[in-house]
Formats: structure tokens, sequence, C-alpha cells
């Protein structure tokens, strides 16, 4: 198992992960060739519009999982053990979140890193439909991941999948409170090596605008 060296090349990938308004909020701290720690600074929360942590603890998670589908290119996979510590308002100054180990990687990974560089957040206004052509490339993409797009200008069903939307993240903001890893308890080990805070991705604003409705195509496996 080759793992010099190997964890600048897993964060560079991972650093495309989704999270909320772009806060990124992960330093990892590697502690050997296959040993690492996870540790989220403050500065990078939302105190006040997450006080309980729940949608950093999500992002950490997608993260972590971010982090697994980068080892994949290298054979790897990564084990973490969650520590799940208080974020949000009364968060300490940089918690611990997770202990990371890296393995051979016995499955593939459950989607292409590429998705991860490709997926950008649609900044422009919702003022127009999206062109036809927008729509083919769009539909294309997510057919290469299983998946169906359909679109629709629909204002009764547009305002539906808004307030659903809304409703959603009022709902995960109370009760959303972990992300579940696969743990792997991990034994201490003791080495001097820097921290490596994952460069920071600032995402192009798309140039075109529209409202889409996803469904699940017939795979079981499709996320």
């Amino acid at each position: 198992m080759q793992t010099a060296g190997v964890w600048p090349r897993l964060l560079d990938g991972a650093s495309w992960a989704p999270s909320p308004h772009n806060t990124q909020p992960w330093l990892v701290h590697p502690r050997s060739d296959t040993v690492a720690e996870l540790y989220v600074p403050t500065r990078r929360t939302l105190p006040h519009t997450d006080a309980s942590g729940a949608f950093i603890t999500n992002a950490l998670g997608i993260f972590v999982e971010a982090l697994d589908v980068a080892a994949a290119a290298e054979g790897l996979a990564v084990k973490a053990e969650p520590l799940y510590p208080k974020l949000g308002a009364e968060s300490e100054e940089r918690p611990l979140f997770a202990r990371l180990r890296l393995a051979e990687r016995s499955e593939p990974p459950r989607f292409p890193l590429e998705l991860l560089v490709r997926r950008q957040t649609a900044r422009g206004a919702y003022d127009r439909p999206a062109g036809g052509a927008t729509i083919a490339a769009l539909q294309a993409i997510v057919g290469e991941a299983g998946h169906e797009a359909r679109f629709t200008s629909d204002r009764e069903l547009v305002d539906w999948v808004v307030g659903l939307n809304a409703d959603t993240l009022c709902l995960c903001a109370g009760l959303v409170r972990a992300v579940i890893f696969r743990a792997c308890p991990l034994a201490p080990e003791k080495h001097n090596l820097s921290e490596v805070a994952p460069p920071t991705r600032g995402r192009p604003s798309a140039a075109t605008s529209s409202t889409a409705v996803f469904g699940s195509a017939s795979s079981p496996n499709s996320r």
C-alpha cells in the first residue's frame, strides 16, 4: 500500500466538496502517512444561523466521503472514527471532529471524483427558463450518474418545490445532529507533521437559470 505524501493529493480533490455558504469548515492534521485528524476551525462555522451545528456536521460528513472518493484513485479507502464534538454556538475554538485512517480499498467509490470538480452552485438570478441546449447538457450530466432530471417552469410547481426546500431546511436545522460514518477504531500515534488546510475553492457563477425536479433512476445504488 503506497501512502507516502498522499494526504495533500486527497485534500486537493476533496476540497471541492460542497459546504453551507461555501464555509469549507475542515482542517486536516496528518499524523503519519496513514493517519490524520480532522479539526473544525470555528471561524469557518455559522454560530448564528447554524446554532445547533447541524449544517456544519453534515458538511464534514460530506467532506469525509469526498476524501474517500479521492482516495479511490490511489487504491485507498478512508476510515473515519467520528467524535461528534459540540458544534455551532457553543463550539470550542477548534474541536477535533474525527480521526482518519487510510486502508487498502476493497470496493469502488460511490461516484467519480470528477463529479466533485464539475459540481457548481448556480448564483445567477432565476428570472428566465434555461435554454434547450443547457437543459440537454444538464440531463446528460445527471444521466452519467444513473439519474434522471426533469425541468419545469410551471409557477405552481416551482413554488411548491421552493416551499418544500425551505421546510426541509428548517426541519434539518432542528433535528439533524450527526452524520453516520463507517467507524474504525484507531490506535494513538504520535508524529510531527504539518497541518494541511485544503485550498479554498471559489466556484464561478453559472450563466443559466432554471428550476429542476430530480427523480431517482431504477438503480438501487444511485445516490
